[in-house]
């Protein structure tokens, strides 16, 4: 019996430990998988130049100007303050570059290839997404931002468009006038072809409380009214193209592209309802048009209108 018990026991040891072995080799197998995904991860997106770490510092006119690569992916999008503010087109060879405006104030811009969601998406959490690479834009304290005066504009429209403070939170762009811009602009419909071009924009009309409660549900009757403290505002936006490298491609701008800023600093939500005739429209060269965007704001606040979550204009 002793015999007998022995060898039950030598057996035991030997299935231990190749069961230890087994376990091992499974252990080692899934360590090597879990090194593949986090290098996979790791290389899904490559900055090659513009950055410093983590840190993207704004070079002499306080632009973001970095380039990167994304093998194996048609976009990169740029999100900022749950917003995505910009999509990258990657070409045949990986490559992508965003150079943009980065003003006086630092800023979290998130970066990713997640294709769940698409240019002027907003309230995006971008814990939701996959291979996320977050950095921070720092701007350059000794930029040397010159003002450039615009000979087809009167005197006091150059000295607004001009100035590289007007149309940031201190010193929104006031109702009715024009800010000027210059950007690169998408064509989507064209395999994501960009162009340069000057955009002049504007708030033309302000609609809010009951008047603008009486458009609203005329256009839908299943629109929700204002809950108690709150109202809604409509504001009519202006937009001119103007000066496009290419008279073939168009680009588009949507109310979502749009929000609501309160006097003391904090962004409205974003509301759901039917407007009547909407923003939503595409430009061409010295194309034209307007459209309306919506708000539910605090009673009697005077808000900012955001524009692509960088530029401000009073609302009324």
């Amino acid at each position: 019996m002793k015999s007998k018990l022995a060898l039950l026991s030598l057996y035991s040891l030997v299935l231990m430990a190749c069961g230890d072995d087994a376990t091992d080799v499974d252990n080692t197998e899934k360590t090597e998988i879990q090194e593949v995904t986090q290098e996979t991860e790791q290389e899904n997106i490559t900055f090659t130049s513009g950055v410093s770490g983590e840190t993207i510092p704004g070079n002499e006119q306080n632009y973001v100007d970095i380039t990167g690569t994304a093998e194996g992916f048609e976009s990169v999008y740029v999100i900022y303050d749950g917003a995505v503010i910009d999509e990258l087109s990657v070409d045949a060879d990986g490559n992508w570059e965003y150079y943009s405006n980065g003003g006086d104030r630092s800023a979290q811009l998130d970066f990713t290839t997640d294709d769940s969601i698409s240019f002027g998406d907003t309230n995006i959490n971008v814990n939701d997404l996959n291979y996320v690479y977050t950095m921070f834009y720092e701007p350059n304290p000794d930029a040397n931002i010159e003002e450039v005066e615009d000979d087809s504009q009167t005197s006091t429209d150059s000295t607004s468009g001009s100035s590289s403070e007007l149309g940031q939170r201190s010193n929104p762009v006031p109702y009715e006038e024009i800010l000027y811009m210059h950007g690169t602009f998408t064509d989507y419909d064209a395999n994501y072809a960009e162009f340069e071009a000057d955009l002049e924009m504007n708030i033309v009309d302000t609609i809010r409380g009951e008047e603008a409660w009486n458009i609203i549900i005329n256009e839908n009757q299943f629109n929700d009214p204002a809950p108690e403290g709150k109202e809604y505002i409509i504001n009519r936006v202006k937009l001119k193209l103007l000066n496009a490298t290419s008279e073939d491609l168009k680009t588009s701008f949507m109310s979502n592209e749009f929000d609501y800023i309160s006097e003391s600093g904090a962004s409205y939500s974003s509301v759901s309802v039917v407007l009547p005739d909407e923003l939503d429209v595409e430009l061409y060269n010295n194309g034209e048009a307007e459209g309306n965007i919506v708000g539910l704001v605090d009673v009697g606040d005077k808000p900012l209108v955001r524009f692509n979550q960088m530029f401000f204009l009073k609302s009324e």
